[in-house]
């Protein structure tokens, strides 16, 4: 961990707080920030144009570098949060909409959520 000037600082110090009343053992593998991260990038390729994609997709690598280079996870808890989000987005969504395709109601049915479109919001006075 740290030390020298960097530990005096002010949100150092506030972080170093909050991390050592909350922190719980066992609670690192898999990394939820790189689940989530690679969920929301996998979300972004599926609905938002590409350039948003992109940018996203970035952020995703910053939060899976980043995890491990500030030490609040090992690179295995990094890698385990990757193969968590990618398995529950490739393999688990389709596996769940297989099985509620043939639901006998409605109340089962996945919402379908359209495509992000600015040009269509700018031209329909930006919806509600």
């Amino acid at each position: 961990h740290y030390e020298g000037a960097l530990t005096e600082g002010f949100w150092y110090q506030l972080v170093k707080q909050a991390h050592d009343s909350g922190d719980s053992l066992g609670t690192a593998f898999p990394s939820s920030h790189v689940a989530g991260s690679v969920t929301i990038a996998y979300l972004a390729w599926r609905w938002l144009p590409r350039g948003w994609a992109w940018l996203i997709a970035l952020e995703t690598v910053g939060v899976c570098f980043a995890t491990v280079y500030t030490q609040n996870h090992y690179a295995i808890d990094a890698l385990g949060g990757l193969v968590w989000a990618t398995v529950l987005q490739v393999v688990a969504v389709p596996l769940v909409r297989g099985v509620l395709s043939g639901a006998p109601s409605e109340r089962f049915t996945i919402p379908v959520l359209p495509r992000f479109d600015p040009e269509a919001e700018l031209s329909t006075g930006g919806g509600s």
